[in-house]
């Protein structure tokens, strides 16, 4: 197992064990509203003429939802018409999917029905995965809704083309009005849309599919069965399906639109004059004199045309995470990036459940570094006016918020550590994620964007990617910048006087049982 304690290691660790992909900053394109997203879903399914792929937690039952599964209908039909082929992959949870009369099955069972991928050249499949820890009695007597804080697939992944978008948006009506998430849009990136692709693959290798008369039948591509067979031989396989997205490219083309960096011991220095701190810990940056005309293949030794290109000026590392198959590559990333903020940088770090690990926790105390640490304020809690127990989740997440701030208080670091919490009227916060400012600069230079909440079930249960992004480029700085003020505009300072607010009453019960139920919320 890789050492994560280590706090010099965050350049080693990249280099040796993530891919890096090296695009151009115009290329990327932060959205900052839901309804922006939506927009950008329909009208990437609209254009695409090679693949889509769509993965999150479910897709929701409303007429967004169903408009959204009646644009891939056309876009099937379109591309049998116009004589192409059409790779649709789809990936939702299978107990989330599969909650309800109503649920991501059934919306998407008519177009299974339409488009039978064996009487024509296009391909779907539609997949769902599910956790080998909902076994036994667990999944014979736990009910719905709870059999859910088991595990779940959460990748947040979706494909147009060559447009790739990262985000921590669910696909449903709420998350398409007023669920304030992030999500960032990679144009021309052919690579790092493959990779992506072959993540959303690999999961689907050890899923089940669904069929044209609405049953699920599990891969033929793994032989072990996730809740039927045996458990460390699924974990096994799902553990070998996922190692190729882990470790780094050898060497890869470099195209106009995107590249992936040769990775060799002592190719690597820093070319930025901003961000210095992270450049030095990462040193990710291959110098290369003859920036023309650079030619390169691919890992699997395919040989690529030779192209001309210019020098890229934003660089991503991708990060993945399934605890319960060993796959730790996003928890370590994301504690050695927290524990390499250098004194008097300011980092700003939100989720909208605060629940974070331990390990998070103890990096963001002991750094040196300034932080805003943005978090929902109970009125925008996804959970509030749930029925039954989850109604009381907001309630234990400002339990684990008090003791957060508490520690601050117990250590004299409120002045270099603030909490924010969102408040806009009639919206809930799904948002998560980091941005980075060197001292003394006001724009970002650095941004992780994904899945991830940074909590227990996050890093030990569910299935979790994301991107770290470096840049140079300023108009993409700027955009990180809005976006994060956009966040920062609806949010009020947690002050000692806020835990005295009714509305941050939290029940005795809800302090004890708390510690219990961390690991799954």
């Amino acid at each position: 197992m890789d050492c994560v304690s280590d706090k010099g290691s965050l350049h080693d660790y990249l280099e040796l064990n993530t891919p890096c992909f090296a695009v151009q900053g115009e290329n990327i394109k932060v959205l900052n509203s839901p309804s922006e997203f939506y927009c950008c879903l329909i009208d990437g399914i609209m254009s695409a003429k090679r693949r889509i792929v769509l993965s999150a937690l479910y897709l929701g039952t409303g007429e967004k939802e169903e408009k959204l599964v009646q644009c891939l209908d056309e876009a099937l039909h379109r591309s049998v018409v116009d004589n192409r082929s059409l790779d649709v992959s789809i990936l939702f949870d299978y107990v989330r999917g599969s909650r309800g009369s109503k649920n991501s099955k059934t919306i998407l069972l008519p177009l299974l029905k339409h488009h039978d991928s064996s009487a024509g050249t296009n391909k779907l499949e539609v997949s769902f995965y599910h956790t080998p820890s909902l076994r036994g009695a667990w999944k014979q007597f736990l009910p719905a809704r709870f059999n859910e804080v088991i595990g779940l697939n959460h990748l947040k992944i979706f494909i147009f083309d060559d447009t790739f978008i990262i985000s921590g948006a669910n696909l449903s009506t709420e998350y398409f009005h007023q669920r304030q998430d992030r999500y960032m849009q990679f144009n021309n990136c052919n690579l790092l849309a493959n990779h992506f692709q072959t993540l959303v693959k690999a999961v689907s290798s050890f899923s089940f599919q669904l069929q044209s008369d609405g049953s699920l039948r599990f891969s033929e591509q793994c032989p072990y069965h996730p809740f039927n067979g045996n458990y460390s031989q699924f974990i096994s396989f799902a553990n070998r399906s996922l190692q190729s997205l882990l470790n780094p490219y050898q060497s890869v083309i470099a195209s106009d639109s995107n590249a992936v960096i040769e990775r060799q011991p002592g190719l690597f220095s820093s070319v930025f004059s901003s961000a210095v701190y992270l450049l030095q810990a990462i040193g990710f940056m291959k110098e290369n004199k003859n920036n023309r005309d650079v030619a390169f293949t691919e890992s699997n030794g395919a040989p690529q045309h030779r192209q001309e290109h210019s020098d890229p000026d934003t660089f991503i590392f991708p990060t993945l995470q399934m605890g319960i198959a060993g796959v730790r590559q996003d928890e370590r990333v994301t504690k050695l990036l927290l524990e390499s903020f250098p004194s008097k940088s300011h980092v700003c770090f939100t989720s909208g459940y605060f629940n974070i690990t331990d390990d998070y926790s103890n990096a963001v105390l002991s750094s040196s570094a300034n932080f805003d640490i943005l978090t929902a304020s109970p009125e925008a809690n996804g959970f509030l006016g749930a029925s039954g127990f989850a109604g009381n989740i907001p309630a234990v997440y400002i339990y684990f918020t008090r003791l957060f701030f508490e520690q601050l208080t117990k250590n004299e670091s409120q002045k270099r550590i603030k909490i924010w919490e969102y408040m806009r009227p009639q919206w809930t916060y799904h948002a998560k994620g980091i941005w980075f400012c060197e001292e003394g600069q006001s724009l970002p230079s650095a941004t992780m964007i994904g899945s991830s909440n940074f909590g227990l079930r996050s890093v030990n249960r569910d299935l979790e990617a994301q991107v770290i992004l470096i840049t140079k480029n300023r108009k993409l700085m700027e955009q990180l910048q809005t976006e994060k003020a956009n966040l920062l505009k609806w949010s009020k300072p947690v002050t000692p006087e806020t835990f005295a607010q009714p509305r941050y009453f939290v029940p005795r019960w809800v302090c004890y049982v708390s510690n219990l139920i961390k690991h799954y919320f």
